[in-house]
C-alpha cells in the first residue's frame, strides 16, 4: 500500500469493510466480524478519529509470547 492509498483509507474513514484499531484489545471480534461478513481491512494504532497513534512493539510481542488465539 502506497502512502496515499493510506491517506485515502484515513480519509475516507471506517466502514462496512474497514476498521480502525487503537490496540490490539478486542481485535478477535473484529476478525469474527469480517469473517462473518464479506471480510474487511483492519488498521492498527489508527484512533476512532483518523489520528494515527501507532502501536508499542513491545505490545505486540507480549501479545504474540501470551499465545494469544485470535
Amino acid at each position: 500500500m502506497t502512502k496515499e492509498e493510506f491517506n485515502l483509507l484515513l480519509s475516507e474513514g471506517e466502514g462496512y469493510r474497514f476498521e480502525f484499531n487503537e490496540n490490539l484489545s478486542r481485535l478477535d471480534r473484529e476478525f469474527v466480524a469480517f469473517a462473518n461478513a464479506s471480510g474487511g481491512r483492519v488498521i492498527l494504532g489508527i484512533k476512532d478519529s483518523g489520528a494515527v497513534d501507532g502501536v508499542s512493539m513491545s505490545l505486540t510481542s507480549l501479545w504474540i509470547s501470551a499465545g494469544k488465539q485470535l
